[in-house]
């Protein structure tokens, strides 16, 4: 079965969000493309490939949507400065950075070095906000003062005020995680059926959780041994994200996997 796989040219000023789902959608691009060479009788798209949020078959919740809330295991990258992109959801944007860089100021935090080095207590303030003190900020030339509220209550207000903006949608899609259910929260949520299909051994499960100098050599590999015409764009396409990935620092896709791995040692 032929098949093109979409591709376009790589942006390293997008934001960080959609650098990294990019990095997810070629994956689910590839892995779809590899069921349908495997698979004559059946159609693979990407999405057959996308991870829900909650486990259908969960003996807790039953996969109920109202176990999704925001994650805020997902929001912070803490092998990142801030400087780098630790906070996800204004990383690469114009929106938050001047106000987050102005609290670092006002609290004694470089914003140079990684958070992991730093404080903890600052992420729980970057996640949940800080009214100690009025922040005094010059955004689009206009000077502002407010409290900083924090990034978990922004998605919630871009998810509560309706935006129809793609970026804001894919953002608290990301952000987004089985937050009610514990059970749900320690596991990946893949159809079986789309874990039947593997790309050099791994299933998109598998490739997924990859750190990104991981994932990185996995891609790589397939470069080498790439004898398809059909693969090769996208596989070129998330080398080049991936490179981008890791020289600014990032671990992983998701920060709450690299989260419940710390959190298991």
């Amino acid at each position: 079965m032929q098949q093109t796989i979409a591709t376009d040219k790589f942006n390293p000023r997008s934001s960080l969000i959609a650098i990294i789902t990019s990095v997810q959608e070629r994956l689910k691009q590839l892995y779809a493309w590899s069921g349908n060479q495997r698979d004559e009788g059946k159609r693979w798209e990407a999405d057959n490939f996308s991870e829900h949020k909650t486990n259908r078959e969960c003996s807790s919740c039953s996969g109920s949507p109202a176990m999704i809330d925001i994650d805020p295991r997902s929001m912070i990258a803490s092998e990142l400065s801030l400087k780098r992109g630790a906070v996800l959801l204004w990383a690469g944007t114009n929106c938050g950075p001047v106000e987050i860089k102005q609290l670092a100021e006002v609290l004694g935090i470089s914003y140079d070095r990684p958070l992991a080095e730093q404080d903890p207590t600052f992420i729980e303030i970057l996640l949940y906000g800080y009214k100690d003190e009025l922040l005094t900020y010059t955004h689009k030339s206009k000077l502002k003062q407010g409290f900083y509220r924090g990034c978990v209550n922004d998605v919630k207000f871009l998810r509560d005020s309706g935006t129809t903006s793609k970026g804001n949608l894919k953002a608290i899609d990301y952000f987004s995680g089985p937050v009610h259910c514990p059970d749900c929260l320690q596991s990946s949520h893949y159809d079986k059926e789309c874990l039947s299909v593997t790309v050099d051994g791994l299933t998109i499960n598998q490739a997924s959780r990859l750190s990104i100098q991981e994932l990185l050599l996995f891609v790589r590999d397939l470069i080498s041994a790439s004898k398809s015409t059909d693969t090769f764009p996208v596989l070129l396409e998330l080398e080049e994200r991936l490179l981008h990935l890791n020289k600014i620092g990032l671990k992983y896709l998701s920060p709450d996997y690299h989260a419940s791995l710390e959190g298991s040692c």
